[in-house]
C-alpha cells in the first residue's frame, strides 16, 4: 500500500480513529438522496467531496473541510491537497482510513475507481459522482479500498 502521507504519532489525525454513528446509513441515504440531481463542480462538489460528505455523514468528522471552496480545477486540488502534504485526493482518505482489498470493501466503505475517482461502496456497486447527481459502478473496478469506521 502506498505511503502517501506521514503523520507523527502523536497527531490528532493518527490517533483518533473514525467511527460510525449508530444510524450511519440512514445519515447516508439522506446525503445521497440530496445528492442525486446536484452537478459536479470542482471545488464545491466533485468527486472528493461527495466521497467526504458521504463519511462526514457516517462518522461526523469532514475531512475536505481544509479543502473545500479552494480550488476550481482539478489542477487547484492538486495543488492544495499537496500544499497540504498530501499527494493527491486519494491521499486524504489514506491518512485517516485504514486500507483493505477493494474485494473486502463492506457498504460505506470508500473505493477509489478509475482515473482516481473516489466513491463510496454498496455490495457490488459503488457510488460515484457524475456530472449531474451520482450514478453507480461495479465494484470489481475499484483499484483501491479504505474502511470507514475502523476494521
Amino acid at each position: 500500500m502506498p505511503d502517501t502521507m506521514t503523520r507523527p504519532a502523536s497527531s490528532p489525525e493518527a490517533a483518533a480513529p473514525l467511527l460510525r454513528r449508530p444510524d450511519w446509513q440512514a445519515r447516508l441515504v439522506a446525503v445521497l438522496a440530496a445528492a442525486r440531481g446536484r452537478p459536479f463542480a470542482w471545488g464545491t462538489w466533485d468527486c472528493a467531496l461527495f466521497t467526504a460528505a458521504c463519511v462526514e455523514a457516517m462518522t461526523g468528522e469532514d475531512l475536505s473541510a481544509p479543502f473545500r471552496g479552494r480550488y476550481r480545477t482539478r489542477a487547484g486540488g492538486l495543488r492544495v491537497a499537496r500544499a497540504a502534504g498530501l499527494a493527491d485526493h486519494v491521499a486524504v482518505f489514506a491518512a485517516r482510513l485504514p486500507e483493505v482489498a477493494p474485494g473486502l470493501a463492506r457498504p460505506g466503505d470508500v473505493v477509489v475507481m478509475a482515473e482516481d475517482a473516489l466513491g463510496i461502496a454498496q455490495g457490488r456497486m459503488a457510488y460515484v459522482l457524475a456530472e449531474a447527481g451520482w450514478g453507480l459502478l461495479p465494484l470489481d473496478g475499484a483499484t483501491r479500498a479504505f474502511r470507514v469506521g475502523g476494521l
